[in-house]
């Protein structure tokens, strides 16, 4: 998937790559984990695998196409440490863990498995994107606070241009 000039990772687990080796763990410190709407997930990758303990903040209930889902099951292949299910990996032919992508604990990754012959989407994460304003927001935004600056300028000239005539 090449959207946003990104790489695109499974968080996911086979029996031999955990989902957090396979996607990291060296997250900048000031970078979260956002939807693709922009609405934050988790503060970093760590702590999207801590959710035995701290809920995420917000569901992974958004999908590829920007459209908002509901209860839908989701292939892991992991339990809630970001490891690989010891029963139910990705790639098992019988059994493999799913999470619901409306959770905010650790069933977002681990409910117990279905049949692989089901078929559920994958949750995948980007390479870091960097968010910057586009140059129409920035030159609007200067000329916004340019003219702000000039009324209250001529607001004050015409102001003191009163009281003197008084």
């Amino acid at each position: 998937m090449a959207a946003l000039d990104a790489t695109w990772t499974v968080i996911g687990s086979t029996e031999s790559v955990s989902a957090a080796s396979n996607i990291g763990t060296d997250l900048p410190e000031m970078m979260g984990i956002y939807t693709l709407d922009g609405v934050e997930v988790a503060p970093t990758t760590e702590a999207l695998f801590n959710t035995h303990n701290i809920l995420l903040i917000n569901p992974i209930d958004i999908n590829q196409h920007g459209d908002i889902t509901v209860s839908e099951p989701v292939w892991t292949g992991t339990i809630w440490q970001g490891v690989s299910s010891p029963l139910a990996p990705l790639g098992d032919l019988t059994i493999v863990n799913y999470g619901r992508d409306t959770q905010l604990n650790a069933e977002y990754l681990d409910e117990n498995g279905r049949p692989p012959s089901d078929q559920f989407p994958l949750y995948a994460i980007s390479s870091p994107l960097i968010v910057t304003a586009e140059p129409t927001t920035i030159g609007l935004s200067a000329l916004g606070l340019a003219l702000l600056v000039l009324t209250k300028r001529s607001q004050q000239q015409n102001h003191k241009a009163t009281r003197t005539l008084c």
